[in-house]
């Protein structure tokens, strides 16, 4: 007889599929942020004329940005609780913000986001990927431990995001929100929640975890650093003329992310995958049970 779940390996991790979703999750909170300001001086002055005197075309495209923020959010929040629905939404989004975007005369920066987009397109529709969609669902044994090493985890990597972010433009979202505000205030909690997080983490599962970690914020940077090269760059003549040139500190943010990206893939792939990871055991339990029964079906 056929074994239908003998194809899926429960050793996997399935690294990249998660490292997707997560920095998918990441940006998304952080493209939201970035509406905060307009919401504070409208609910402050009680009056439209406060905001910016952009022009049509351009709180058009903020309106496309608000909403393909929140259905990306959702799409890869959804991705990570392996539902197939969530990769559908969130490259429906993506084909939407794109064609959008074109229409409202912004078409440079859908040529610039375009390869990124088709390498993430191709991750995601691969056979990791779809092995990874189609694990059963089972529900979670909540521990007060597993929660405060996600969360710590979670929490270090949006952080040391920010921190870059923060750095790399002093002005943008995060200069308002944190006026007072310094990088590195941010960068040493992101250290700290890190270090925190890794040790209360399983044995065994520790430098991955942390890997993690790393790589969705270094994922996070590089694809940050790509969006402004439409905006710190000569091609700023190419957007609706709201847009002003701005200067970032290229170099150091560049080696910067590198670094990281490098360091959080030897972390991740420093220990092979035991039989039976505990992430799996975390989202899966039953995996084990299941492949084990598929082994034995397809040798008898």
């Amino acid at each position: 007889m056929p074994a239908t779940g003998a194809a899926i390996p429960v050793s996997r991790r399935y690294t990249t599929i998660r490292v997707i979703a997560y920095h998918g999750i990441l940006q998304n909170i952080t493209a939201l942020l970035a509406f905060v300001p307009f919401v504070w001086v409208f609910l402050h002055n009680r009056s439209l004329a406060a905001l910016p005197s952009w022009s049509g075309q351009m709180w058009a495209l903020q309106g496309v940005s608000f909403a393909a923020a929140i259905a990306g959010l959702v799409g890869h929040i959804a991705l990570a609780f392996r539902r197939r629905w969530g990769r559908t939404l969130d490259v429906a989004t993506w084909v939407v913000l794109s064609a959008a975007s074109l229409m409202l005369s912004s078409w440079i920066t859908v040529l610039i986001g375009l390869p990124l987009g088709v390498a993430g397109l191709a991750l995601m529709y691969n056979r990791l990927s779809n092995d990874y969609l189609k694990l059963p669902h089972a529900a979670i044994e909540p521990t007060a431990r597993r929660f405060a090493s996600v969360g710590l985890l979670a929490a270090s990597s949006a952080l040391h995001y920010w921190a870059i972010s923060f750095a790399t433009m002093r002005t943008g979202t995060f200069g308002y929100l944190l006026p007072n505000g310094r990088p590195m205030d941010l960068l040493i909690a992101a250290a700290i929640a890190l270090l925190v997080g890794t040790a209360v983490a399983p044995r065994g599962q520790r430098m991955w975890c942390c890997g993690m970690s790393l790589m969705t914020s270094a994922v996070a940077m590089l694809a940050m650093l790509l969006s402004y090269v439409s905006v710190a760059t000569p091609l700023v003549r190419y957007l609706p003329h709201e847009y002003r040139r701005i200067a970032i500190p290229w170099q150091p943010i560049t080696v910067y992310a590198i670094v990281t990206f490098c360091i959080a893939l030897v972390l991740i792939r420093a220990t092979k995958p035991p039989k039976q990871s505990d992430w799996e055991q975390w989202s899966n339990p039953d995996a084990s049970t299941g492949a084990g029964a598929a082994r034995r079906e397809t040798t008898s």
